[in-house]
């Protein structure tokens, strides 16, 4: 697939190399011409230093024949009008990353079904999502969920005193000869792998797998982490992505209380969302104890500066929070996040591009999560897919893919080797970062 990129930041660069490295023929325009030149030899694709906005680079791109056309600049308008003009050259699929909620409520002038724009992708309702999801399993690092939300896929730290520390992942997913988990990866020091039976549980770990919702109570207990409901939970920021954040959890009936220093800020939110607002600094510590934080289920900090998220997370844990969500958009930061005590991070750069590839995505293939250099894929069994024949176990699978799990006949079942894919599945598949394509020519998608 020809694919055309406008704007070389975080999300347009993260796109482009994980498209070129599963041998897409991929273009990247980038006006900025240090970044050209930082990015030039990272990645395998086209890179030309121009706007997006410009017919002439745009032509140089090749924008007539592109399959798909991408604009994730820093700059809403570009995004929307480069999307407009490769309309006007024949391009079929077009997504634009719009920041500006104005441009993305159903109410605006300017809402897609007008724009002609197939797919407009806002980074503050994306994270909004995603927070809401890690509230409402507040004892896990990441969530997705796939099969209609019958079948999870889950992140738990490994703490200090957790009775898992130097077990072998041997037998390990199961209890009482039921199978509980499908082990995907491990992240240790920053280093995400998958892991062979014979490695052992480390302190600091971050274990990935499957599990059925219906087994969680069982999941939680195997991994000796005690169930905490979600009631009470504050929003430390409340700008763009705070009030989206703030908006999501209101509609899902929780108890929220945001803080956020700037008076104006506060005033719209107290105007438009049925939710308490405190006009006070994040480490007003006095403030923050009066209105019970020791007692909040979750505490999440959407302020403009990942240092001052991390930080002020922190601070929440100490006065006695169950559990810190923090926005840290830099991928450097994740790491030590996580190390210092932070339970959960959520990137925008992460959840933009994630929902851009559930559009990209082609064919068969009904979602796509992307999640810790890995993507978790949804993929349709038709009959014309020969994967059907015989066992998992003795389909030659690279120690990059994972067969997580399937929906049949309405139910989400954890797979094993022995069992069999069969037409009609909803096949969850766990895929290292750059195998897609491996996946796709073994699905034959």
């Amino acid at each position: 697939m020809r694919i055309l990129i406008v704007g070389a930041g975080e999300v347009g660069f993260q796109l482009a190399n994980m498209l070129s490295r599963e041998e897409h023929e991929v273009t990247v325009i980038e006006s900025d011409e240090q970044r050209v030149l930082s990015i030039r030899e990272k990645i395998d694709a086209r890179i030309i230093h121009g706007s997006g906005t410009s017919s002439l680079t745009l032509e140089e791109g090749q924008i007539a024949d592109s399959d798909l056309f991408i604009a994730v600049s820093s700059v809403d308008e570009v995004n929307i009008m480069s999307c407009l003009i490769a309309k006007e050259y024949g391009v079929n699929r077009c997504v634009a990353r719009v920041l500006n909620n104005d441009y993305v409520f159903e109410g605006s002038k300017l809402y897609k079904i007008q724009l002609g724009i197939e797919r407009i992708v806002n980074p503050q309702q994306e994270v909004a999502k995603e927070v809401s999801r890690l509230c409402d399993f507040s004892d896990a690092s990441e969530v997705a969920d796939f099969c209609d939300g019958e079948l999870l896929h889950l992140a738990y730290p490994i703490r200090e005193g957790n009775e898992l520390i130097g077990q072998k992942l041997a037998g390990f997913s199961r209890v009482d000869n039921e199978k509980l988990i499908v082990i995907t990866s491990i992240t240790r020091n920053d280093h995400t792998f998958v892991p062979t039976k014979n490695e052992s549980i480390q302190k600091g770990d971050m274990v990935y797998f499957f599990c059925l919702k219906e087994n969680l109570k069982k999941v939680r207990e195997h991994f000796g982490i005690l169930s905490h409901g979600t009631k009470k939970i504050f929003v430390i920021g409340g700008g763009r992505t705070g009030y989206q954040v703030a908006s999501h959890l209101e509609e899902t009936k929780h108890k929220v209380k945001v803080f956020d220093k700037d008076m104006d800020i506060c005033t719209k939110i107290a105007n438009d969302l049925d939710v308490d607002v405190f006009c006070t600094h994040n480490t007003d510590v006095e403030t923050l104890e009066q209105e019970g934080i020791s007692s909040a289920d979750v505490v999440v900090t959407m302020m403009n500066d990942d240092y001052t998220n991390i930080l002020t997370a922190l601070l929440a844990k100490k006065l006695g929070a169950f559990k810190s969500i923090s926005l840290v958009s830099s991928k450097k930061l994740t790491g030590l996040a996580y190390s210092l005590g932070v339970d959960s991070t959520v990137s925008p750069r992460l959840t933009t591009a994630s929902s851009i590839l559930k559009y990209i995505r082609r064919g068969k293939i009904v979602s796509v999560v992307e999640k810790s250099g890995a993507e978790i894929l949804e993929v349709e069994i038709t009959d014309d897919i020969e994967i059907t024949l015989g066992q998992i176990k003795d389909i030659r699978l690279t120690g990059e893919i994972i067969f997580g799990g399937v929906k049949r006949n309405n139910k989400a079942i954890l797979l094993s080797g022995d069992d069999q894919i069969q037409k009609g599945d909803v096949l969850v598949v766990y895929a290292i970062t750059g195998s897609i394509p491996k996946l796709e020519n073994l699905l034959g998608i």
